[in-house]
């Protein structure tokens, strides 16, 4: 069965909230949700600076310095060129805002 039939099987709607957040990943590290990554100065990361997005992709910092839990990859987006990150913030400021 293809991926987004099982999504949307699964309650999932990416077309409608993409980098809304609010999925849960269970793990040794207890329980993450997924932040809204969209433009929304409220529930998301509009009103974070360029620095302070790049130091939650590549350290597994929040804006408010508290440490971002598992399965965050920071340490491998930490590999990443200055180039590829600014690429991926300059994405992740087009996402419309979702609340």
């Amino acid at each position: 069965m293809p991926h987004a039939v099982r999504a949307a099987r699964n309650g999932l709607d990416f077309k409608n909230s993409l980098g809304k957040g609010g999925r849960e990943f269970p793990g040794p590290w207890g329980v993450s949700t997924a932040r809204n990554i969209t433009s929304s100065k409220s529930a998301g990361i509009g009103d974070w600076s360029d620095v302070e997005i790049k130091r939650a992709i590549t350290q597994g910092v929040r804006k408010d310095s508290s440490k971002l839990k598992p399965p965050m990859g920071y340490r491998y987006y930490a590999k990443m060129t200055d180039e590829d990150v600014e690429a991926m913030i300059a994405y992740l400021r087009t996402l419309p805002a979702k609340e």
